[in-house]
């Protein structure tokens, strides 16, 4: 299953106009649904990404004291953050994500999170807020991919360091179960959104902002299968870039 299907000459799915204009908001609903679980408590892996600690390691160096998880998801990278960090803002536009990750790391123990319910797009936070952001699997999952990181830009303070992944090209999950709707832009199973990157195309991307790109690496890890999203293991490649903001 974990097999690269051929996608070239596969036919582009059908989707109405509203659709495609609305695609990062009906991806949104989407990821709300999916964290409606009724099997398990948890949507993804029981530990916390390996780059994690990399991450943290990253924020320590750099003196970072509030962070920022966003998204959030159902906490299992911020329950690490929460551990490690002074204080740690867990951010999702999914309610039944937060609720799943306030239950999960009032269980763990750390007291210094605080939730938020928000849009990517418009945080509501203030200029130069955070001393840390870290985003993971969010932009590969989001069409207006520019428009993001530009609110990631800034909410981070002068000095400050966005971590953040985005899809690969070489990602052996690109194709499977999906229907092209347009250049390296996919569906999957009809409701979420994909976009793969080259290392040039992330390279052009972040050039745009002002910011200093610290590192580029590919980042190769394996997971478990998800209730009702890819409920196979399975092996991800992701894009990890260390953006400092000047």
């Amino acid at each position: 299953m974990n097999e690269t299907k051929d996608i070239i000459d596969k036919p582009k799915l059908t989707l109405s106009p509203e659709c495609l204009t609305n695609i990062d908001a009906t991806s949104k609903v989407a990821w709300d649904e999916s964290y409606r679980l009724k099997r398990s408590n948890s949507l993804w892996s029981d530990d916390a990404i390996p780059y994690m600690a990399r991450a943290i390691e990253l924020f320590k160096m750099c003196h970072c004291h509030t962070v920022v998880d966003m998204p959030c998801g159902d906490g299992r990278n911020t329950i690490v953050l929460a551990k490690e960090m002074p204080t740690v803002v867990a951010f999702d536009g999914s309610e039944n994500a937060l609720s799943l990750a306030q239950k999960r790391i009032k269980a763990a123990g750390p007291r210094n999170c605080v939730f938020i319910h928000g849009d990517i797009f418009h945080t509501q936070f203030q200029d130069d807020q955070f001393d840390g952001i870290f985003c993971w699997d969010l932009l590969g999952h989001i069409k207006a991919t520019e428009a993001s990181i530009k609110e990631l830009v800034r909410i981070c303070r002068h000095g400050g360091h966005i971590i953040a992944s985005i899809f690969a090209m070489s990602d052996p999950n690109r194709g499977i179960e999906m229907s092209p709707v347009g250049t390296n832009e996919f569906i999957y199973r009809k409701r979420y959104f994909y976009r793969f990157y080259s290392k040039e195309d992330i390279e052009a991307l972040l050039k745009r902002f002002p910011a200093q790109l610290v590192s580029l690496d590919l980042e190769v890890w394996d997971e478990p299968g998800h209730e009702g999203f890819r409920e196979y293991p399975h092996t991800h490649h992701s894009w990890v870039f260390n953006l400092k903001k000047g």
